[in-house]
């Protein structure tokens, strides 16, 4: 009896914690330091900044609670838009497995064929039926891309991706290129003086 009651708990927080695909997607815990990340899943140096910027951004500043991490996706193709419906639609484990493929494989998926290898691959990973459907034909989800992709793009005055902005309070800073120790550090200082001026 315990269990079947520690199961239902489970199931009942799993889904009062499910991901809202109509909002942004997140990772880390709510801060006063946001990390915008503008990237794009057909763009070269995108798939490079996932590579290699990215997993020492997640370690150094998302996992030590420094940051919260707010992705914008730069879907301004049907190809791209398409992909950012499927990893929206997601589950966080299943939609980094979905986003790290998109960016390894562009030259796989970004063909005449997009619809059918983005849905293989995202049945591959156990996303098929109803929910692949409901996603693929919500018209409120692919305007809430849309509209979050305009409006951060004009407020942070993005010119190209991949892009970094960091936000705390009423300071903003752009970082952009693929200089893995560079970028990092950079936003190591100046995290660092943004919170200082807070104290």
């Amino acid at each position: 009896m315990r269990k079947i009651v520690f199961a239902l708990l489970m199931m009942l927080s799993v889904s009062a914690y499910a991901r809202d695909p109509l909002e942004p997607r997140t990772i880390g815990a709510p801060s006063d330091t946001m990390l915008y990340i503008f990237t794009s899943w057909d763009c070269p140096h995108c798939r490079d900044w996932h590579k290699n910027i990215y997993p020492e951004i997640v370690r150094q500043f998302i996992k030590t609670k420094r940051a919260q991490l707010i992705f914008v996706d730069m879907a301004y193709t049907e190809k791209t838009l398409l992909a950012a419906q499927y990893v929206r639609c997601m589950d966080e484990n299943k939609a980094e497995k979905m986003s790290a493929w998109l960016y390894k494989n562009q030259n796989k998926w970004n063909t005449e064929n997009y619809k059918k290898n983005i849905s293989h691959f995202a049945h591959n990973i156990g996303f098929t039926g109803t929910t692949e459907d409901d996603c693929l034909k919500n018209k409120e989800l692919v305007a809430a891309i849309k509209n979050e992709r305009d409006r951060y793009v004009a407020l942070y005055k993005v010119h190209g991706w991949p892009t970094i902005a960091l936000r705390r309070g009423n300071s903003v800073r752009l970082y952009s290129g693929t200089d893995t120790h560079a970028i990092l550090n950079q936003l190591d200082r100046d995290m660092r003086e943004m919170v200082a001026k807070d104290k």
